[in-house]
């Protein structure tokens, strides 16, 4: 049978892409490869082996033992708070404490421990 379509010349702007047209080369998007990746910066450096920690010296008393236990009871100590407190039944001023207390513990218990403590201390500046 005769095909229905008149040949058309390579040449013709309206052809569609012959299958040695370089658009037909290519795999479509998405199978094409990714691209490369960037060369590593800085930031992406392996970490440098860390240096051993110096040896105890005598002019350093030495730390204390820190466990889970003593980090939870002092979070959960009483702390003094200032004296400018005002009570809502009677409105007067007075010394209070705040506590933080655990009722019952979630199955999972998400824990952040500070390393730091801040000790405020008055210099002969008076700051």
């Amino acid at each position: 049978p005769p095909s229905p379509l008149p040949p058309s010349s390579p040449s013709s702007p309206s052809s569609p892409a012959s299958p040695a047209s370089p658009a037909s080369l290519h795999p479509p998007p998405s199978l094409q490869p990714p691209p490369p990746l960037p060369p590593p910066s800085p930031l992406n450096k392996p970490a440098k082996k860390t240096k051993r920690p110096p040896k105890p010296s005598s002019s350093f008393p030495p730390l204390p033992e820190v466990t889970l236990e003593r980090c939870l009871s002092a979070f959960t100590s009483a702390e003094r708070i200032s004296s400018s407190w005002h009570c809502q039944c009677c409105g007067a001023q007075r010394p209070a404490d705040k506590q933080m207390s655990l009722r019952k513990l979630p199955m999972v218990l998400s824990i952040h421990v500070k390393r730091f403590e801040f000790v405020f201390i008055k210099g002969p500046r008076g700051g």
